[in-house]
């Protein structure tokens, strides 16, 4: 009865260890991506727009209908924009991995306290910090639980020879599949399990394999044309670093910055190899839990150029076996390994713990300042709702975890800004060098603000402040001498006094032009800069093609462009007239226009938006 007490507390101190640990992710309120996973609800009013959400690619070609899709909708309807279901359901998924990697490692060991210790260890990895404070990376969490528990249904199949156990693994490797692209390597993990512990049912974990081998092939033909930029796959020159990079990743805090973290990593490494050496061939367990690590970081080695801790999440688990049993083989030599090994296991722990306590509460600082912009504009009454909304007090660091992302969106508003001001002094970010689509030229701020179509809201990291008189009255003085804006963006009506004719009503995000229109814009500012007109047209209209597009700037009528092909994505240049300063009036005329059923007007060009630059 004591040793079934004993157990137990060993199987329930990492879940209290883990809250403690994790305290601050647990309380973590959204940010980035998640605003994107959020509005997947509003996405879809039909059944085939349901499967088409829930299947097509998104983000990089990745094809996760469960860990993402599903869950972040039916999240959403349940608890809208309350964080902590999300962020508990995170917590109650660990402990679940917790649990079952506790009960594998006892089976492979025979060893309660190397059960404990491999659940501990793990838990004390830094690289779980990211998926236990971002909703976003609960996709980590998740499929570490489906891997281990199929895993652990596999070891249970094993020991009793019961076909249940084997269907049910089954099963849960299949839903695996839409989880995370990394439940691939779970045949891998089985057959190497039953390779060093389980020899009859090599066979069976073999047969595991096709499926993979199928997926595989599925995924990569129906999401390849998403494989690109940082995400492109690559086989060669990048994979050996990459995978020195994760493995420093892995026993080293990536944000630790100190001057012993390179002695560190290599104490530790070669530690660790010491042991490989001394008892791997001895001890089929250490050269599981090394396969294991090796086996489930070899996707993420398909993408070289894009490396980051939080892919270690299932890895980890390898290593931490790895670690515990170690650890626990070194303790029953003598006195002399004992303090050896403590100090192994403080070198790694302390920091990691240490850095996952601070970056989860660094996460839930950050994304609280981001709950109090987005709930804040929320809170507004429906009369300031309903008005163009322009943000100042918005740095760098708020831009990358909520504006990016358009997290009013969620609430029903898409006409919230950032102020010019604010808007240049942004850093590029994520390649972005130009941030006009988050914020919209002074003069129509000031038109806004004067026709009272627009309110300013000033930000200061917990509340926001209705600023619009002084605002207007600063901005006033700064647009003065500076006539119409250097951009348009015709399916705003803000825009509507600089579209003097040829225009029919603006729409969302563009405005039909008739045959002739004409508009007034600011002038280049540096040299080389030109007008650039983005429009699109009807896939209709191309029964019609070809059109020719002529430009008169300022009075000069330039060489017409012909246009052969409609859809979206047309941009067309213009060059300026040299030694002009003043604002330009420019004229587009079409050759012709066309005639769609059901509306009457003679349709041009949908325009999305014109600019200099």
């Amino acid at each position: 009865m004591t040793q079934i007490k004993y157990g137990r507390w060993l199987l329930v101190l990492p879940l209290v260890y883990c809250t403690i640990l994790y305290w601050h992710g647990l309380q973590s309120w959204f940010q980035q991506d998640d605003f994107a996973w959020l509005g997947l609800g509003d996405e879809w009013t039909t059944f085939p727009q349901l499967l088409r959400t829930l299947f097509q690619p998104m983000a990089q070609g990745t094809i996760r209908p469960i860990s993402e899709r599903a869950y972040f909708m039916v999240f959403r309807e349940l608890f809208d924009l309350d964080a902590f279901p999300y962020r508990a359901l995170a917590f109650l998924t660990q402990f679940g991995n917790l649990i079952l990697w506790n009960l594998i490692a006892r089976r492979l060991t025979g060893s309660a306290v190397v059960g404990f210790l491999a659940a501990m260890l793990w838990c004390s990895n830094s690289v779980l910090f990211w998926p236990l404070s971002w909703t976003s990376a609960y996709n980590q969490i998740l499929c570490a639980f489906v891997l281990l528990l199929a895993l652990y249904l596999f070891l249970r199949y094993a020991e009793t020879g019961q076909r249940k156990y084997y269907c049910w693994q089954w099963i849960v490797f299949l839903i695996g599949f839409g989880v995370l692209e990394e439940n691939v390597v779970y045949p891998a993990l089985a057959l190497t399990y039953a390779s060093f512990f389980a020899r009859k049912y090599v066979w069976q974990a073999a047969w595991l394999a096709p499926a993979s081998v199928l997926y595989a092939i599925a995924h990569q033909y129906f999401a390849k044309s998403s494989h690109k930029g940082i995400y492109a796959m690559e086989v060669g020159a990048k994979t050996l670093p990459a995978l020195l990079q994760y493995w420093t990743f892995s026993i080293w805090p990536s944000n630790f910055e100190s001057p012993v973290s390179i002695p560190a990593m290599a104490i530790l490494t070669i530690a660790l190899l010491a042991y490989l050496l001394w008892r791997g061939r001895n001890e089929p367990v250490a050269l599981f839990a090394l396969a294991w690590f090796l086996i489930t970081v070899a996707p993420y080695l398909l993408v070289p150029n894009h490396i980051s801790d939080y892919y270690l999440v299932v890895p980890t688990i390898g290593l931490a076996l790895f670690a515990a049993n170690a650890l626990h083989t070194a303790w029953g030599t003598n006195i002399v390994l004992r303090i050896v090994v403590v100090i192994l296991t403080a070198l790694h722990v302390l920091p990691s713990a240490y850095m996952a306590w601070t970056s989860c509460l660094h996460a839930r600082t950050e994304s609280t300042v981001v709950k109090n912009l987005v709930l804040g504009v929320d809170q507004l009454t429906p009369n300031l709702r309903n008005k163009n909304i322009f943000l100042e007090g918005i740095d760098n660091q708020l831009f990358s975890t909520a504006i990016y992302h358009h997290p009013f969106r969620l609430l029903g508003m898409t006409r919230v800004y950032v102020t010019p001001e604010d808007a240049a002094k942004l850093q590029p970010w994520q390649g972005i060098q130009d941030f006009s689509s988050f914020s919209l030229p002074a003069n129509s701020v000031l038109h806004s603000l004067e026709n009272g179509s627009g309110v300013a809201l000033r930000f200061d990291g917990q509340r926001l402040t209705n600023i619009t008189p002084s605002y207007r009255e600063q901005l006033s003085k700064l647009v003065k001498a500076d006539g119409p804006p250097r951009r348009i963006d015709p399916g705003l009506s803000l825009f509507d006094e600089y579209l003097t004719s040829g225009w029919y009503l603006a729409e969302q995000r563009h405005r039909w032009m008739s045959q002739r229109a004409v508009f007034l814009i600011g002038n280049a500012r540096n040299p080389g800069e030109s007008l650039h007109v983005a429009c699109s047209c009807a896939e209709i209209q191309q029964r019609d093609m070809p059109f020719t597009l002529t430009a008169t700037i300022a009075g000069k009528r330039l060489a017409p462009v012909k246009i052969t092909q409609c859809g979206a994505g047309l941009d067309f240049s213009f060059p300026l007239p040299k030694g002009n300063t003043q604002p330009l009036e420019v004229v587009l005329e079409l050759d012709k226009t066309s005639k769609v059923e059901g509306d009457k007007r003679p349709l041009g060009l949908a325009v999305h938006r014109i600019e200099i630059r």
